[in-house]
């Protein structure tokens, strides 16, 4: 089994939760975890490379309105492998 690297903040930097090659739905529920402990104000970045581990992410902020996103990118690798990164701050 993949683990995930430890979550990682220096200063104002955002929490970074990198949940590349966890099997689904590992990713999701350890960046919901994450992003319930932040105080208002914190931000976290989501790496995954879960597609729908990642769309999940993005709907569970959408729908709580406890957070807002930020930034969002799809980075390639190779043909058939995505890199998904969501930067998001808790409200």
């Amino acid at each position: 089994m993949v683990s995930c690297a430890p979550p990682r903040r220096t200063g104002n930097e955002p929490l970074v939760i990198d949940a590349r090659g966890l099997e689904p739905p590992e990713p999701y529920m350890l960046a919901v975890e994450k992003f319930s402990s932040l105080k208002p104000g914190d931000e976290m970045l989501f790496i995954t490379d879960s597609w729908r581990c990642a769309l999940l992410f993005r709907a569970e902020i959408q729908k709580n309105r406890e957070g807002a996103i930020l930034e969002e990118k799809v980075e390639k690798k190779g043909e058939d492998k995505e890199v998904f990164y969501i930067r998001v701050r808790r409200t």
